[in-house]
């Protein structure tokens, strides 16, 4: 539903949000300072609104730690087809994987906390 005013009038083809215009992935290194500067400013953004939500470490708030921290929450509805789709991933296999990791992350957390006592 967030995504329906972005989708009027769009072809398949087209990018999602207004961001990034067709043709704009015609130059790889064009494309790739244009996803970068709008990374920056959304990171920018996030962290500013981690700030004033009050969370503890508001500067550890990322585009990337939000892709993920979804990811991880989509996962625990036991539909990896859903968070494969959600992700935009081509290949279930890619989600896997990326899920996969989490699991590892979460026991190297773990002996982290309960070594450095």
């Amino acid at each position: 539903r967030l995504l329906e005013p972005y989708l009027e009038g769009k072809e398949p083809e087209d990018f999602i949000l207004p961001l990034l215009q067709r043709g704009d992935d015609r130059d790889p290194f064009h494309l790739r300072r244009r996803i970068s500067s709008h990374n920056t400013l959304a990171n920018l953004d996030l962290k500013e609104l981690a700030r004033r939500a009050g969370l503890e470490r508001p500067e550890t708030l990322t585009f990337h730690v939000s892709r993920h921290t979804f990811a991880d929450l989509a996962r625990r509805t036991g539909d990896v087809f859903a968070v494969s789709k959600a992700l935009g991933h081509q290949r279930l296999e890619v989600t896997e994987k990326y899920l996969a990791s989490f699991d590892e992350e979460a026991v190297d957390n773990l002996a982290r906390e309960l070594w450095s006592e």
